[in-house]
């Protein structure tokens, strides 16, 4: 039965109450989950409008409501989604034409400011790639607040249903993204070996409660059982990102590093595309971690860990094998191990992956010198190019970063390409907010995807920092020829 619009925006304005209560990552998961509820309400012909003009007249009026009872963040991140529902179902070709036309030309202007940025032979640049660059085809990888639905989907495939309770675990407790689920399992484990830590936080917690209780037998179980549901997990999730393929950014990303070898990659990521992109330019590259060196060599730094990179606890061990080298064994039919033995002290070692929590710096030891790189990657660069990445709370420390680099010299540059206005528009706030002497006009945004806008970016400048001429109207400089990087033998080392 079908219900008029009136009471459908109560409805819509409940929902939007709910939202004002919720911290910020999960209320841009349910900004998304309440933009489709109403596309497939509309779709479904559960709203009852009279004419096309009352269906019109609704839109408008959600996209008034959204923006004055929704803080800006997620007020913008829902008024776009919003749009894109309301285009789909007025069929409004020549608003969708007038909005490309938009952007377009946004884009044209922004490049062209980029032409004119002058530059000196050594000008370090640097690439940031968060999540969003390894999100367009074929890469295919999906983003931080959609992996957990993706790997219960994959999980849920299988006849034994392996991550059925962590599931269940995590929808009991309205856990909606990794980090949280993540965070709290490094909690769990903490409170289970130092008992005089739970009863610290209960005191704390719950001052009221006359004495802690210990935890249970069956709680201790709980936890522990979640070693082997976790390894289960991380298996789906290499899985998921060793059979991704570099797409357009990837490529651009290295198509740049090889002619202008003074830049430096710097990833959260722990997929292997932009690996697999230097590999097929013949780009020389070296993980800046222990034992993994390379002189000539691009850096790439992966705050994270990867893949392709494994960990002894017993000795500090570290095993790099390259990506291909995984690939081709899967490809004959040998499983790679998200859990192998050290080569050197035959203790057991485990994937170096970094989760994204809020307690990632105490996991593993010899990441701390792939963050000192990358905080010196963030000070010595004059331009850094950030692509899809959405300054997610656990990530605190890179934005942290990145201020400090700009408030000590405010002369650089910022490039900024994301799919979201309300992404752009936060990074532009908090850079304005905490770098106070930082030049608003010296951020560069582009608004899509970085598979399509990348791709320019690089060639815009190439072209402008390797001696090819500017476009019209700006004044052209005789600039030093750039050489391009050597071609290496280019594999990391199997074994470090």
């Amino acid at each position: 039965m079908s219900i008029p619009p009136d009471a459908y925006v109560v409805i819509i304005r409940e929902q939007m109450r709910l939202l004002r209560q919720l911290p910020r990552e999960p209320a841009r998961l349910r900004v998304r989950q309440l933009a489709e509820r109403i596309d497939a309400d509309v779709a479904r012909g559960e709203v009852e409008f009279d004419s096309h003009e009352e269906l019109e007249h609704f839109f408008g009026y959600l996209r008034q409501m959204v923006q004055h009872e929704l803080p800006a963040g997620i007020g913008y991140q829902l008024r776009d989604l919003i749009e894109i529902v309301a285009s789909k179902h007025l069929e409004l070709p020549a608003l969708r034409q007038e909005q490309e036309a938009a952007r377009k030309k946004a884009t044209e202007g922004a490049l062209r400011d980029l032409a004119k940025i002058d530059r000196t032979v050594g000008t370090p640049l640097l690439f940031f790639l968060g999540a969003g660059a390894s999100k367009p085809e074929p890469s295919n990888i999906p983003l931080v607040h959609e992996l957990l639905p993706e790997l219960w989907s994959r999980s849920n495939q299988l006849e034994t249903k392996p991550l059925e309770s962590l599931q269940k675990w995590c929808q009991v407790n309205e856990i909606t993204n990794i980090e949280e689920m993540l965070t709290a399992v490094y909690i769990a484990r903490v409170l289970i070996r130092r008992p005089s830590v739970h009863g610290l936080l209960r005191s704390v917690l719950y001052p009221r409660l006359a004495e802690n209780e210990p935890l249970s037998v069956r709680d201790i179980d709980a936890v522990s059982q979640f070693d082997n549901t976790l390894s289960t997990f991380f298996s789906l999730l290499v899985g998921t990102m060793l059979s991704a393929e570099p797409n357009s950014a990837h490529q651009a990303v290295a198509r740049f590093v090889k002619q202008v070898p003074e830049a430096t990659i710097l990833t959260t990521n722990y997929d292997a595309c932009v690996d697999l992109a230097l590999d097929s330019a013949g780009v020389p590259y070296h993980y800046v971690i222990r034992g993994a060196t390379g002189d000539g060599a691009i850096r790439l730094i992966k705050m994270h860990g990867s893949i392709n990179w494994f960990y002894c606890e017993n000795c500090q061990g570290l095993q790099m094998p390259t990506v291909q080298h995984m690939r081709e064994s899967g490809a004959n039919g040998i499983p790679y191990p998200v859990t192998g033995v050290c080569q050197t002290c035959r203790a057991s070692s485990q994937q170096f992956i970094v989760p994204p929590t809020a307690f990632k710096y105490l996991a593993y030891p010899p990441i701390v010198q792939v963050w000192d790189e990358g905080r010196q990657a963030f000070e010595t660069a004059r331009m850094y190019v950030v692509v899809g990445y959405s300054f997610s709370d656990a990530d605190d420390y890179l934005a942290k970063m990145l201020l400090k680099a700009l408030g000590e010299q405010p002369d650089k540059h910022v490039v900024i390409v994301d799919t979201a206005k309300e992404t752009i528009d936060r990074f532009r706030g908090y850079i304005t907010r905490h770098a106070r002497a930082f030049d608003e006009k010296r951020i560069h945004d582009f608004l899509g995807s970085g598979a399509d806008i990348l791709p320019r970016i690089v060639d815009t400048l190439v072209g402008a920092w390797a001696g090819v001429p500017k476009p019209p109207k700006t004044p052209r400089r005789t600039k030093a020829a750039v050489p391009a990087a050597p071609v290496p033998d280019g594999r990391q080392p199997e074994n470090a």
